[in-house]
């Protein structure tokens, strides 16, 4: 299937116009509404009786602050279109960082240490995880110790279902989730950080420490 948006280093590259939009929208002062609105009250109540302002300035500065919110919600919901509209087809990222796991890989700590010592900084784990007793414990507990034991990010992809138990879920080099779902589909949207890979090797440097011969596929 064809590519719906354009990709580059694992980031949507913008268009000039959706630029155009997200420039506009970061504009604003950063003020939410309910702030902005105690400010306008605040300027209406306190204002000098001998030369008071009219309604209409007032006016305009809502209309104002309001094309502004406007805008920004516009470039939230176009982001969040772009994203949806990349599930379920092909998306290719131009990287030598990011490898692969599939499901029941998850188990072998070897795997996911070969990968790390040949330079993986992200693995991916799309996986059919079937229900059963405590299944949902051992996915949780094994993407947490395949990052620690990498100091890589791990994003991983449950499938769901009647037989399995979706919970997809992205952990963090230092084994902090940062995004998570339960058993039902969902887009999870989250940001992986060079300087978290940086900050977790050179805290936990386990792969620089090994004094151990690198793991061999029997």
């Amino acid at each position: 299937m064809a590519l719906v948006a354009p990709v580059e280093n694992g980031k949507i590259v913008e268009t000039a116009s959706q630029t155009s939009v997200s420039k506009a929208a970061k504009s604003s002062s950063g003020m939410d509404k309910e702030a902005f609105l105690q400010l306008l009250v605040a300027q209406m109540k306190y204002q000098d009786p001998l030369e008071p302002t009219s309604n209409t300035e007032y006016i305009a500065q809502y209309a104002q602050f309001s094309q502004v919110e406007q805008m920004q919600n516009m470039s939230n919901s176009m982001d969040l279109q772009r994203a949806s509209s990349l599930v379920g087809k092909e998306v290719y990222i131009k990287t030598t960082t990011s490898l692969l796991l599939v499901c029941y890989d998850l188990r072998f700590p070897e795997l996911a240490l070969t990968l790390a010592l040949k330079g993986a900084d992200v693995l991916v784990v799309p996986a059919a995880w079937v229900k059963g007793p405590l299944k949902e414990h051992h996915w949780a507990t094994l993407l947490t110790a395949r990052a620690l034991d990498t100091t890589c990010y791990v994003v991983a992809s449950g499938e769901c279902g009647n037989k399995n138990i979706g919970q997809s879920r992205v952990v963090d080099p230092l084994g902090v989730t940062i995004a998570a779902a339960a058993e039902a589909p969902v887009l999870l949207m989250t940001e992986l950080q060079r300087e978290r890979i940086t900050l977790a090797r050179q805290q936990l440097p386990v792969l620089r420490n090994r004094r151990f011969a690198p793991p061999q596929l029997l």
